[in-house]
């Protein structure tokens, strides 16, 4: 069965060995918040990201809600802006190898910089019972939705 992890679809060096995955992120369109929208994306799976991510470009198509706060982009990097109002869907398999979407709306940090990612990060994953299995030398693995503990 193919993983729902996979390597980058777009242009990146030849030594990118993280995860990706095609998702979506939806939410009230900027101008029209009534109208829900959903954008394709492109996930950057980071097992390190304590806060999901997205790139200005993509918070300037949606209506949401600056948050107060900021998130840390990393060791030597700047803070970046903490929003809410964004929905990311991704695929996961259930304990029966099926794949799954998985919608979460946790906060999101918003990263400007040119190099930005839209990254989705452990919070997310850890909300909605989600762990990730990972190749870097085949460049395939998984999401994978976890049972419900009692309680859950």
């Amino acid at each position: 069965m193919a993983g729902n992890l996979g390597k980058n679809p777009g242009p990146v060096p030849k030594d990118d060995v993280r995860p990706w995955q095609k998702g979506k992120a939806k939410g009230p369109k900027k101008g029209k918040p009534s109208e829900q929208i959903e954008v394709d994306k492109n996930w950057m799976v980071d097992t390190g990201a304590t806060i999901s991510a997205i790139t200005a470009k993509n918070r300037d198509k949606f209506k949401l809600k600056l948050k107060a706060g900021e998130a840390a982009a990393g060791a030597g990097e700047g803070a970046l802006e903490v929003y809410t109002g964004l929905t990311m869907v991704f695929t996961a398999v259930d304990k029966d190898g099926k794949q799954a979407t998985v919608e979460c709306d946790l906060q999101v940090a918003v990263d400007s910089s040119e190099t930005a990612e839209d990254v989705l990060g452990m919070d997310q994953l850890k909300h909605v019972h989600c762990k990730v299995d990972w190749d870097p030398e085949e460049l395939t693995g998984n999401i994978i939705l976890k049972p419900r503990k009692p309680g859950d």
